[in-house]
């Protein structure tokens, strides 16, 4: 049996229990675990942290749990899918699932999905990208259950993201804004710096970056007050950043089109497995390039900030601070 027979399987099982077929971490999960992959080595290829991959893996062996009415776990899914490729699997999609002793009606899965869409506007995917229209992505995010997520909206799009509570990621976040704050005061360039800010073309798109700077000129033109910045009213900042722990290709993909689009002057995403920055400079004529020292913060090299990045891992962030005034004095 293929690894592509044993996806097909997974795929039914999970998909008479839920509704839903197999998403791309599932996906590498079931292939990771067919080869014989740690869960460390499914989630450095896959870009997330080794916990996430361990938390969905062990929810999808539950879920084919239930579905089989044995216990399924990483140890045994390639044998068990092995014995059922020979059981009673048949009638997929023509009134129900028959799959050994188990029978799902065909009409719960279309139910599922009426359900699905029905609750659309209380209960979505998070972390995932959701085709919407601007007034669902308004009503999703203006409901108390999503208050502490972070919204972005581009290309008829929406994505809701879950606040992030990791301690290394959030060690890293600290690490970046006292950095940049720092740098900034000791070459005397004006500064704003803004955390989790929204900013909002209305109808078009809203994005919340991690950190957010007005630098130089464009710190008199900042905004303040406690609402949402329209980018009617108000310019976009000249950085945008993001901390990612589970979401690096996404970030550097689409989110990147969308501060192109935002027209931010530079667009960062720090990479926490890695303890890296890739960056991009925000092309006028639009589009954007890779770059590895900063332009809107004349000095300030990347190489430095991924060093102080890695020093944050340790306890005490006073001897990285140290560090960090003694490098950029001699800049």
């Amino acid at each position: 049996m293929n690894i592509e027979q044993v996806l097909k399987l997974a795929d039914r099982l999970v998909f008479a229990k839920t509704g839903n077929h197999l998403d791309d971490l599932q996906q590498a999960i079931v292939r990771g675990v067919c080869q014989g992959q740690r869960y460390s080595e499914i989630a450095r290829e896959f870009g997330c942290t080794p916990g996430h991959v361990r938390d969905v893996g062990s929810q999808l062996w539950k879920t084919i749990s239930d579905v089989l009415g044995e216990n399924v776990s990483k140890n045994n899914f390639r044998a068990t899918m092995e014995r059922l490729r020979f059981s009673n699997i048949s009638n997929f999609g023509k009134g129900f699932v028959q799959i050994g002793k188990v029978s799902v009606c065909a009409d719960s899965f279309q139910s599922a999905q009426r359900e699905k869409q029905a609750s659309k506007k209380d209960k979505i995917t998070t972390d995932t990208g959701v085709a919407a229209s601007w007034d669902e992505f308004i009503q999703i995010i203006e409901n108390p259950a999503y208050q502490k997520a972070k919204g972005y909206y581009y290309n008829g799009k929406m994505k809701i993201e879950t606040m992030p509570v990791g301690c290394d990621r959030a060690s890293q976040h600290g690490i970046m804004t006292f950095a940049i704050n720092l740098f900034c005061t000791l070459k005397s360039i004006p500064h704003r710096g803004l955390v989790n800010c929204s900013y909002r073309q209305t109808g078009v798109l809203e994005a919340q970056p991690d950190t957010s700077y007005y630098l130089g000129e464009k710190v008199q033109s900042a905004p303040t007050g406690s609402s949402i910045v329209e980018l009617a009213q108000s310019s976009p900042p000249n950085l945008a950043i993001e901390i990612v722990d589970t979401t690096l290709a996404d970030d550097k993909g689409e989110k990147r089109l969308l501060y192109e689009e935002l027209k931010v002057d530079e667009y960062w995403v720090v990479d926490v497995q890695k303890a890296e920055i890739v960056a991009f400079e925000i092309l006028a004529d639009g589009g954007s390039r890779r770059i590895y020292q900063s332009q809107i913060i004349p000095g300030l090299t990347f190489s430095l900030l991924e060093e102080a990045l890695e020093r944050s891992r340790q306890p005490d962030q006073s001897q990285v601070g140290n560090w960090l005034l003694t490098q950029f004095q001699q800049v």
